[in-house]
């Protein structure tokens, strides 16, 4: 029998279905497909709109197609639609971007229905799940399976599909080329329309933009559905507006204002009007055009980017803080739950922050530089006002010479100058005088990327450093080696190896010649030299902790013992170098067979969980408390190690023993069982008060239905981070997911502190199908690791 829900045509698919078999799971499965269609309108909208709460309306309509699809399935497993719920579901948990369960569908279909006619279409699926949950070699054997299918269908698709893949993964070159390929196989105007939008993103990737814009021409040629014809031509106003080539952009937008079709578009053309104007600098029509959004299209989120707009001409070009706050609070009333209402409650915090950081600059600035600094950071990275961040950061360097301020302050106005008001020869000198001044800091590395200058001292100093380091490998005796390293600290004081050797030197007699005096010493002479740098931290932190402990051994014994080394010597330096400098300063390398909790393809899942004993002494002393902690699971899965986070020390080892009896099957990654660490809190309470009210919180591990995630942001990437270069990063984060799916609370066990509040924001923004339990909803702690990568 033919699979009606693929004829396309609404009134057919209900008189077919009124007219056949008059089954309920008829109609249960006639609701899913009306669900799933209104599903896919809201998704389309909301993809065009960039709407959040569009997006959590398709999301739980996805859910519902999910649900009333899957009573076909468990009801009525003789019916001839059960092929047709499987792929129903399967793409609706697609959508949902739950991709396991969505392959597990597409799966059971090809292997209880081999003769289904919606086999191909199944596997066409398939591949895209398979691409989407990043395990592209799969994704593209299933599509060019498909490709040789010669199915007059889903062939096409999934040619198609394959150049999107390629483009997908930034090989846009190679796409471009295959979508030149692929046009004249194309006779449907529909896929040859989607083929030319393809070809002009690619072509917009790599910035050539004129041959874009004629692929997207093209496209509007082939006469694509409403929706791509949308996205396209708002795409060809945005290039224009890059070109800038603002008259003819507004054009692009009053054509489509013109267009009966787009008529529910119009607030946000009309905003784009406004913003192109602004780009003009004629700030009057903007205003203007601000407004009338806001008069035509009350309480919507047009009028609240409207309002947030006005802000920020109030708060950028005006300097009228005042009136700029006014506006930011009114888009946050106008539609609370919007993305344009989060920006403005961050625009509010930045002027609250300097307000605060005014008064304290006002009050302290020239004994403590950090309020004018945090100033400088705040009109530069949120404020976007790059000329008065430039002042109060030349302010700065009046008062912070001696301190870690002045080369962050030196690069920060190097980089204004260069990169925001396009100075490239102030913008030289300032990198310049960051590298004398400061040679041996983090910003002076960066400086001379910037200015592309090699100092001779650098070169000398590194291949003296690796001169050292080829010795200590080859076993030669480490009193040679300390006399090189001692050479480069000496010979080349202001190189960015001067700091890296002595911090080898004093690593070398504090844990390789037990001489702990000569290992302070060296410390301190680190700190006071080049107090800036990433080494110095590690050696005030030895010093002030007591880790350098000049007690634990005889300082003169210790001098005389290391005097005594010569270079035949039995005492070599082993790996030495590459044992502190720089890798003792970050993490090894991760063993083999150890893979990343996020990474794995299936997580452990515990077979065994044990309570923690609660330790008598805490119960006697009436304290309560939580660890923090990690453990490995091996791949039998018993748990191999266990490492405690944070936590009160009386309930550490309590924690520890529990943890130790878990057991669970293991991860696995390409189908073979793999070792992976895992982060755990195990929380200690006596009152029976506090028990009952949290009655509704349960431990993780012990829910029936896990929580489900809907909507995952990815975290921001902190100016600060790129701005100190740093190559990425890693939080974690313990946050409770409430009986409605929202995140309630967040905590950060670890993590480097300019990414946690970046972590923080974004996980505040996850939504969940909340934690079920006894047939309710519950709150449930999570434990999640965010991770941090350089953006492109």
């Amino acid at each position: 029998m033919k699979h009606l829900w693929r004829f396309g045509n609404p009134a057919l698919l209900i008189l077919l279905l009124w007219t056949a078999v008059g089954c309920v799971y008829y109609n249960t499965f006639y609701n899913a497909l009306k669900r799933y269609e209104e599903a896919e309108r809201k998704r389309r909208d909301a993809e065009t709109r960039s709407s959040r709460q569009s997006k959590h309306a398709y999301m739980a309509l996805y859910m519902s197609v999910i649900r009333k699809a899957s009573i076909v399935l468990d009801r009525h497993p003789e019916s001839k639609w059960m092929d047709d719920s499987l792929l129903i579901i399967g793409k609706a948990f697609y959508w949902r971007e739950q991709y396991d369960e969505s392959l597990l569908k597409f799966q059971e279909l090809q292997e209880n229905f081999p003769q289904s006619e919606l086999i191909e279409e199944s596997l066409y699926w398939q591949g895209l799940a398979l691409w989407a949950a990043e395990r592209i070699d799969e994704a593209r054997g299933i599509l060019e399976t498909l490709v040789e299918a010669s199915d007059p269908i889903f062939s096409p698709k999934a040619r198609l599909a394959l150049a999107e893949l390629e483009a997908g993964e930034g090989n846009y070159d190679a796409a471009i080329d295959a979508y030149h390929h692929l046009l004249p196989q194309f006779k449907q105007k529909k896929l040859k329309a989607e083929t030319r939008k393809g070809l002009g993103n690619a072509y917009f990737q790599l910035k050539r933009y004129d041959e874009a814009l004629q692929a997207y021409e093209n496209a509007l040629a082939s006469k694509p559905d409403p929706t791509t014809s949308y996205q396209i031509r708002l795409r060809i106003g945005h290039i224009l507006e890059l070109q800038r080539r603002f008259e003819e952009a507004m054009q692009v937008y009053q054509k489509i204002l013109k267009i009966k079709r787009f008529r529910s578009y119009a607030p946000d053309i009309r905003l784009k009007q406004a913003n192109v104007y602004l780009l003009m600098g004629r700030v009057e029509e903007a205003l203007e055009g601000y407004q009338e959004v806001i008069r035509k299209n009350p309480r919507t989120e047009q009028s609240a980017e409207a309002y947030y707009r006005m802000g920020l001409i109030d708060q950028r070009q005006r300097k009228d803080l005042d009136r700029a706050k006014e506006h930011f609070e009114q888009a946050r009333r106008e539609k609370g739950n919007s993305e344009v209402s989060l920006l403005a409650r961050d625009r509010l915090t930045d002027l609250a922050d300097l307000r605060k950081y005014r008064k304290a600059a006002e009050a302290d600035s020239m004994k403590n530089p950090e309020p004018l600094f945090n100033l400088a950071e705040l009109y530069l990275f949120n404020l976007a006002d790059p000329d008065t961040a430039l002042a109060i950061y030349q302010k700065v360097l009046e008062v912070a010479d001696t301190t870690e301020y002045a080369p962050k302050s030196l690069y920060a106005i190097g980089l204004i100058y260069a990169d925001s008001l396009k100075d490239e020869q102030a913008a030289q000198k300032t990198f310049r005088k960051l590298i004398d001044a400061y040679p041996a800091s983090s910003y002076a590395v960066a400086a001379q990327e910037r200015t592309r200058q090699t100092r001779t001292d650098d070169a000398l100093a590194e291949a003296r450093f690796l001169e050292a380091e080829a010795l200590a490998r080859g076993g030669t005796g480490v009193a040679e080696v300390l006399t090189i390293l001692e050479q480069v600290t000496e010979t080349y004081p202001k190189s960015l190896f001067a700091p890296k050797a002595l911090y080898t030197l004093a690593w070398t007699y504090e844990n390789r010649l037990d001489s702990i005096e000569l290992a302070r010493a060296h410390y301190q002479r680190l700190i006071d030299r080049y107090p800036l740098t990433a080494f110095s931290e590690v050696a005030r932190e030895k010093l002030e902790k007591g880790f350098v402990d000049p007690t634990a051994t005889d300082g003169a014994d210790s001098v005389q013992a290391a005097e005594s080394v010569r270079p035949d010597s039995d005492v070599a330096l082993q790996d030495t170098l590459s044992d502190t400098a720089p890798d003792d300063l970050s993490s090894q390398g991760e063993e083999a067979d150890l893979v990343a909790f996020w990474e794995v393809e299936t997580k452990p899942v515990m077979i065994k969980h044990v309570d923690a004993q609660y330790p008598e002494e805490a119960r006697f002393e009436n304290a309560e408390g939580e660890v923090f902690l990690r453990f490995r699971i091996g791949k039998e899965g018993w748990v191999e190690e266990v490492e405690v986070l944070k936590g009160d020390e009386v309930f550490r080892q309590a924690a520890i023993d529990a943890v130790k009896q878990f057991m669970f099957e293991p991860a696995t990654q390409n189908d073979q069982p793999v070792r992976v660490w895992v982060p755990y809190a195990i929380e200690f309470k006596l009152s029976s008060e506090a028990a009952r009210a949290e009655e509704d919180l349960v431990d993780f591990w012990k829910v029936e239905k896990k929580p489900v995630l809907v909507e995952r942001v990815a975290p921001e990437y902190p100016e600060e981070a790129q701005w100190e270069n740093l190559e990425g990063g890693e939080v974690l984060v313990r946050f409770q997911v409430g009986k409605d799916g929202r995140v309630e609370q967040v905590e950060v066990l670890e993590g480097e502190k300019v990414f946690r509040q970046a972590a923080i924001d974004a996980v505040r923004q996850f939504v969940f199908e909340p934690a079920m339990h006894d047939f309710r909803p519950v709150r449930v702690w999570v434990i999640e690791s965010i991770k941090f990568k350089v953006p492109d």
